[in-house]
């Protein structure tokens, strides 16, 4: 269960020329995003959280053990081809720290103009980057995003209360959405 609570005033809403409820909308589906993204990476799986990636058994790994290059990067892709599972949606997911570090590690370090693991394309041997805080420190997800399952029961379901903050003249917004996080893991034997 995720939940967003905001508070306006009245005189907000009846005064603006901004179209306030699109406002606060767009807002909350962007809060609300923010917590599913963190669920499917780097949820605990603990108190009602779900599993995410970084957590989940079975899901391969690289070691890096040293600074990125272009052939640990490589690996990644090398060890979703050997599990069979090199198709779909592939791209990188990567920490702002991570992008930091790959952006000067040189894929090609020709003078005078080398050539970068993640360039100036945000791609990385031709996959897509994106690039979030969810994920922290050094850490690099490289799948197959198709097989990540994001459920969603009710969609937004929008409360507007007129009566609890009626003598601080505001109104207050919450919503609440039931979603749940999973992923599709094929093993071969």
């Amino acid at each position: 269960r995720l939940s967003a609570v905001t508070e306006l005033s009245k005189r907000l809403v009846a005064q603006t020329s901004v179209d306030v409820e699109g406002l606060v909308r767009e807002d909350f589906a962007r809060v609300l995003a923010i917590a599913i993204d963190l669920a499917g990476l780097a949820g605990t799986g603990n108190a009602g959280q779900p599993l995410g990636i970084l957590g989940t058994a079975g899901v391969g790994s690289v070691t890096f053990g040293a600074a990125a290059t272009w052939a640990k990067m490589l690996e990644f892709e090398q060890s979703v081809s050997n599990a069979n599972a090199l198709a779909g949606s592939l791209a990188f997911v990567l920490s702002p720290n991570v992008r930091f570090k790959l952006r000067q590690a040189p894929k090609i370090p020709a003078s005078p103009y080398p050539v970068f693991v993640l360039g100036d394309d945000n791609r990385i041997a031709g996959y897509k980057t994106a690039i979030t805080k969810q994920v922290t420190g050094d850490k690099v997800i490289f799948a197959n995003w198709a097989d990540l399952v994001i459920a969603d029961w009710i969609g937004m379901d929008v409360v507007v209360d007129p009566y609890s903050l009626a003598d601080q003249h505001k109104l207050k917004v919450t919503i609440n959405m039931l979603a749940d996080v999973g992923m599709l893991i094929v093993t071969f034997s």
